[in-house]
Parts: C-alpha cells; structure tokens; sequence
C-alpha cells in the first residue's frame, strides 16, 4: 500500500491495516448438532460473513460437505468472528482505523481474531500422497475441502466429505466421512486446507 497505515507486531506479521479489515470475535459459543448417521453429526453453516473456528480435542473430526459441517462427537465448543465493519460501532475513547472509503477496517474496543498459519493435509487413497499438518494450535477454520472417493466395489464408491482430525496433541491428519455413494470410478483424495486461531 502507498499510503496508509500499518501495525505490525515483533515477528513482522502485520497485524492492523488501513485498506484490509481485521476479523473481531463476535461470539465464544457451544453449537450442537443432529444426528446424521451412526457416530456422526451434521452441523449447519454459520450465518453469513461469519468465520467459524472449531475448538479441537485430540480425537475431534470436522469436516464439510456440500450441505454443512459432518463432526464425530454431537457438540463443539466454537469462536465465530465477523469483520470490524460489520460490529458495533465505537464510542468513547480509542483508536478507530479507516480505509479511504471511510469504511473501519479496525477499531481499538473489539477483541481482534489472531489467525496462525496455514496447513493442509491429505489423504493417502490410491496414488496421492499422505500430508499431515504439525501444530498444536487447538483453534482451527477449514478454509478449503474437497470431497474424496473411495472405490468399494464393481459398482460404487463412498464419497466423503473434506476436513481435518486433530490426531494428536501436535498432529493433524485429512479426515472425511460418508455423505454419499456415487458409480465405481477410480480412487482419489484432495486436501483440506485450514487456518488457526491463537
């Protein structure tokens, strides 16, 4: 940017910016789902223009599909945030941040969404390659999934949803589970990609 603001921290991550708008916590809340299937539960979308984080135990699988979310346990505790915009506006003292729009891109009374890194794992189904993700983070959003199939006989194939398991403390792992059932065709895997939040 040419002119403008920008606040970066000790690690050169910027972190406060006049022409892109920072996401706010809007709600720290416990979401339940409805039964979907034996072990699995489908959780709905959140509303518009929100980005959900997940809460993730070791053992926890979410995953998306066309229609929603598919998790493996029927509640998850999860942190939504919304642009700074779209939040109340300030009043009293404090630092606001605008873009040369006059839309506020930050604002000092708003507890800020600090987003980590970015991972992507995969699975290993016919030639793609395993791809786990090293971190310990416990908050994270899929930012990208696509479905997987697995060929189970002459005749068809188990389609599965996109997303991440939290294997272990430090781990995760691609995960997916069965929406759907389609014709034989061949195996494949695509990755999911997720972000975390510290």
């Amino acid at each position: 940017m040419t002119y403008g603001f920008e606040a970066r921290n000790s690690s050169g991550e910027l972190v406060i910016d006049g022409e892109y708008p920072v996401e706010v916590l809007n709600v720290e809340k416990t979401i339940t789902g409805t039964l979907y299937s034996t072990g699995i539960y489908e959780f709905s979308f959140p509303p518009t223009n929100t980005i959900r984080f997940w809460k993730m135990s070791v053992g926890d699988v979410v995953t998306q599909y066309p229609s929603g979310f598919l998790c493996n346990k029927s509640s998850f505790t999860v942190r939504e945030s919304i642009p700074v915009s779209q939040s109340p506006a300030p009043s009293g003292y404090g630092m606001v941040v605008y873009d040369a729009s006059g839309n506020r891109v930050f604002q000092a009374d708003q507890e800020t969404a600090s987003i980590g890194d970015r991972f992507t794992v995969q699975a290993n189904i016919g030639s793609s390659p395993q791809i786990d993700a090293n971190t310990s983070d416990e908050w994270i959003h899929l930012t990208d999934w696509n479905i997987s199939v697995i060929t189970v006989s002459t005749s068809f194939a188990i389609v599965l949803s996109g997303g991440v398991k939290r294997d272990t403390s430090s781990k995760y792992v691609h995960a997916g589970e069965e929406y759907a059932t389609g014709p034989n065709g061949p195996n494949f895997s695509r990755p999911t990609t997720f972000v975390t939040m510290r």
